[in-house]
């Protein structure tokens, strides 16, 4: 079931930039990617049926547009696709996380939109917030959360039938540390699994993880329940995936919710004063390094799914 998530970290900024890290207890990542799932050859015939994207292809050949939005030390990010490919009428594809002010509380919504035949378009987002507890209340708590949608059309993620369209799934985990935050490489803010850069740590510690995958368009609701031990920090982080495959369709009403029902004797980290806020359209040379850290976040998404 364990990934090798520092692998993650392998993947070097665009910009080439030199590593720098911030400290950070908790945060939110959402981005938006579009892709033309058509080959050379159906483009120059002028034709409109996907023939590529997974099968046979290349991120490099087929992303057509990216945004994303990581906020390092704060508690909310956005990303909206401008791309004619990333909307259906005045409907564009976006990604929205909220990690609330108030204990235990994440919120993910995500829609990704297509008005073609042939994009791919897909979202993803990531909450993370901390909470120190004083002993006080019992040592065993239960996260609670909820996947509401109304989707379209949604089927089994398939990396070799045109037919599969969507698919939706997210996961939640708790982890803790003997520290209060970590240090989190702001090379690689384009990735936004924040807990990829705590696993590395010696004091790193898995408490609780549940995943979501929806198949048939039902609202999923699931219990998690983890211990705690006094003198450690623990980390509550979501994760939402929405993609759209071969002109998939799907509406804007995906919300992940993330609750901590009991917070007797915990207390959250409050939101940096200035926080990161690290924004991005990656430039084209760029593309193949973007493209590496989803591949290696499709690794993640696995690994989530096998719990």
């Amino acid at each position: 079931m364990q990934i090798a998530r520092g692998v993650i970290l392998l993947v070097l900024s665009a910009s080439g930039a030199l590593a720098q890290a911030t400290d950070i207890s908790n945060g939110a990542y959402s981005g938006v990617f579009v892709r033309d799932c058509r080959s050379a050859s159906v483009k120059q015939a002028g034709g409109t049926t996907p023939d590529m994207c997974e099968v046979g292809s290349d991120f490099s050949d087929t992303m057509q547009h990216q945004v994303w939005q990581n906020t390092l030390g704060g508690l909310s990010a956005t990303a909206l696709a401008s791309s004619a490919l990333a909307r259906d009428g005045d409907h564009h594809s976006s990604a929205q996380t909220i990690v609330a002010a108030d204990l235990g509380n994440l919120t993910i919504k995500l829609g990704a939109f297509t008005g073609t035949s042939y994009a791919r378009v897909s979202a993803q987002s990531y909450a993370l917030q901390s909470y120190s507890w004083d002993g006080s209340g019992s040592a065993s708590r239960t996260l609670s959360g909820s996947l509401d949608f109304d989707i379209v059309s949604v089927v089994p993620f398939s990396s070799t039938s045109v037919s599969a369209s969507a698919e939706v799934e997210g996961a939640v985990t708790v982890f803790s540390l003997a520290s209060n935050s970590f240090n989190f490489d702001v090379s690689q803010a384009r990735l936004g699994n924040f807990e990829a850069f705590a696993q590395n740590r010696a004091d790193y510690r898995s408490e609780a993880q549940s995943s979501v995958h929806s198949v048939d368009g039902s609202p999923y609701q699931f219990n998690v329940s983890f211990s705690m031990e006094a003198g450690r920090t623990y980390f509550l982080q979501s994760w939402l995936g929405a993609y759209a495959r071969f002109g998939g369709a799907l509406d804007a009403t995906h919300t992940f919710i993330v609750h901590l029902d009991d917070v007797q004797g915990l207390s959250a980290s409050e939101a940096l004063a200035d926080p990161q806020v690290i924004t991005s359209v990656p430039e084209p040379e760029g593309i193949w390094l973007w493209s590496a850290g989803l591949a290696m976040l499709g690794l993640l998404r696995r690994r989530y799914r096998s719990v």
